[in-house]
């Protein structure tokens, strides 16, 4: 999937990771699968601080719904001591997207970006769950910036989880959702948003979608 050259450029990047990173991926025989596959094992093969492990949906049915997995390709990103990030991609981030998947496993192996004190006071605010999922095409140059910054209000808040959908991987899915600007965000299935967004702005959102509630 990757000519020498541009993995060079991403081991180098590996190379930053802290602690090691684990990724579970649950898959299907798929073509879809297959390109995710291709990718992930490339991936884990740059660094000795990525563990990989791959099961099939339907051999593994338990522990996929241990994980709430209900479609693939999924993969789920947890910390050294396999505590679940709250992150998650459904379909192959690659392409744009494959600098959000990178990002995220900095992050989880702890090479952190601060955060702004006023932004970290409001993210450990957040009380109650809420689930963000953000609709992406691998092939638009804003939806990465969309998506690191809810992985970062995911890492930040164990009451928030990130999820990755690319509508090209899932457009049953896109269509249910009225996806038809990207990257669109959804939050708690109910209140959603289009264009390119900041944790700032993420926040806001969150923010208002709870004072709702507790009226």
């Amino acid at each position: 999937m990757f000519n020498n050259k541009v993995k060079i450029e991403l081991r180098d990047y590996l190379g930053w990771l802290e602690k090691e990173v684990n990724i579970i991926y649950f898959k299907d025989d798929s073509e879809l699968c297959s390109e995710a596959t291709e990718f992930l094992k490339e991936i884990s093969e740059l660094s000795d601080k990525i563990d990989l492990k791959i099961y099939n949906i339907k051999a593994n049915k338990s522990r996929a719904e241990r994980y709430e997995i209900d479609k693939v390709p999924a993969i789920i990103i947890l910390d050294e001591d396999n505590k679940e990030s709250g992150i998650k991609f459904y379909g192959a981030p690659i392409a744009y997207e494959i600098n959000s998947f990178i990002s995220c496993l900095l992050e989880v192996s702890g090479k952190k970006e601060a955060l702004n004190f006023n932004l970290s006071q409001r993210i450990d605010l957040i009380d109650h769950k809420v689930h963000l999922e953000i609709f992406v095409s691998l092939d638009c140059i804003y939806c990465s910036k969309t998506l690191i910054s809810a992985q970062r209000l995911a890492l930040e808040n164990d009451n928030i989880t990130a999820d990755m959908i690319d509508v090209n991987a899932f457009p049953n899915l896109a269509a249910k959702n009225n996806v038809r600007s990207i990257p669109k965000l959804i939050i708690n299935g109910e209140e959603s948003f289009v264009g390119a967004k900041t944790e700032s702005d993420i926040l806001d959102e969150i923010e208002r979608l709870l004072f709702a509630l507790r009226r």
